[in-house]
């Protein structure tokens, strides 16, 4: 099965070191996530491989939201409030995944989240979101 992967290359960088590293890591997480998917499906692995995965991502998510908000904060960035909405309803649909996952072990669900729903947003959320904070942090 061909699987398409998040290539970190894909997201724009934003010359901000911790933001960068931050959506690489994401990208890995969500390609270790598809591999896992992978295998489950050919059978080289097992369900209980997922859940572990699924909360390192959705940790590595409220770590990288929190340390963006307290930039933005501290540097009274006006679309603050906006911006950390948007990570909230993130994070809220990360939980929402997983508590799917972990009621009815649906691979299809998550695989269409991993493949789809989530590069889509992280890739848009950069290029429009954190640039905006990016350029306003760095004094533009």
């Amino acid at each position: 099965m061909n699987m398409s992967y998040l290539d970190h290359e894909g997201i724009p960088r934003l010359a901000l070191d911790f933001i960068d590293r931050d959506h690489e890591e994401a990208a890995r997480l969500v390609n270790e996530i598809k591999s896992t998917i992978n295998l489950i499906r050919q059978s080289q692995a097992n369900h209980d491989a997922l859940s572990p995965l699924l909360e390192t991502l959705l940790n590595n998510k409220q770590e990288h939201f929190k340390r963006e908000e307290e930039a933005m904060s501290q540097a009274n960035f006006p679309a603050y409030q906006l911006h950390r909405q948007e990570h909230c309803r993130v994070i809220n649909e990360l939980t929402s995944l997983i508590d799917h996952w972990k009621t009815y072990e649906d691979l299809n669900a998550l695989n269409s989240y991993m493949t789809e729903i989530f590069p889509t947003w992280l890739k848009s959320h950069t290029s429009t979101m954190d640039k905006a904070s990016v350029h306003y942090l760095k004094g533009g």
